[in-house]
């Protein structure tokens, strides 16, 4: 081979590298998961009986038990952008007898990749977990 034609190949093998590399990053960017995040916090009152219920379409929920009569919800919504992070929004109704927490997205809107919110929960020991709904997520 000719050393133009060498200088040739390594050129066009460099646009070949360069344009792979577009056309790749998006991919790239949406195996590694999300790219932005909020936090939620938030504390309501229950009776040391009172009820708990949570609604979760996209992510994990954690709960554990402690010696306080309230609720503490600490969640973390995550999206690959920030149209998708404000879309998931987090509800919660209630204090004293019962607290119900839910996930909401928008109705009618067909996004095949939602936010996810990963909860964890502080509720009192003598509390009933009323019912716990996930679609895409664990227990723990």
């Amino acid at each position: 081979m000719s050393g133009d034609l060498v200088t040739q190949l390594k050129a066009r093998g460099a646009v070949f590298a360069a344009l792979m590399a577009m056309i790749l990053a998006p991919s790239a960017q949406a195996v590694s998961g999300a790219n932005v995040t909020e936090e939620f916090h938030k504390t309501v009152p229950l009776n040391a009986t009172g009820r708990v219920s949570l609604e979760n379409v996209n992510g994990n929920v954690e709960i554990t038990g402690w010696e306080r009569n309230e609720v503490q919800i600490d969640a973390v919504k995550s999206a690959r952008d920030q149209q998708r992070l404000d879309e998931a929004r987090i509800e919660v109704d209630g204090s004293g007898n019962a607290v119900n927490i839910r996930t909401r997205y928008p109705e009618g809107h067909t996004n095949n990749e939602p936010a996810s919110v990963h909860y964890t929960l502080h509720i009192p020991t003598g509390a009933m977990l009323d019912k716990i709904n996930l679609v895409n997520g664990n227990l723990g």
